[in-house]
């Protein structure tokens, strides 16, 4: 068995010793990801350095049977021995600013009211010289 300098005795990647909650979360993980339908596609691959990181290439048969692009926002979970890549579900919150505009005046003319100017009544000595 290795010895760990930080911790003394290798515990086997299950967190510190006497750290029950990472046994615990690595057992959940484990068992949410039995619960997974079979693989559809797989295929074995290596892990590989990519600057001061590590990568994993995905070929197109698993992106297809994923159903992810190339452009998709994911989640990825880790735990003892397995990684998980998961896309990421839909927040409600739209960040595209180019649509803004557009769902402004959809809502206005549904009936929503905007609000005022949030910045309106705070003006200031630079605001009052240097913006006039």
């Amino acid at each position: 068995m290795k010895t760990n300098r930080k911790y003394g005795k290798s515990n086997n990647l299950k967190g510190r010793p006497g750290d029950e909650l990472g046994a615990r979360k690595a057992k959940m993980n484990r068992e949410r990801v039995g619960e997974v339908q079979e693989p559809v596609e797989s295929y074995t691959s290596r892990i590989r350095a990519i600057g001061n990181s590590k990568g994993v290439i995905l070929n197109n048969r698993v992106m297809e049977a994923a159903r992810l692009s190339a452009e998709t926002d994911i989640v990825i979970h880790a735990a003892e021995g397995i990684i998980t890549i998961m896309q990421v579900k839909g927040t409600g919150i739209n960040t595209d600013l180019s649509t803004w505009d557009k769902q402004f005046k959809a809502a206005i003319k549904e009936g929503a009211i905007p609000e005022g100017d949030l910045f309106e009544g705070m003006e200031n000595e630079f605001d009052e010289k240097e913006w006039v």
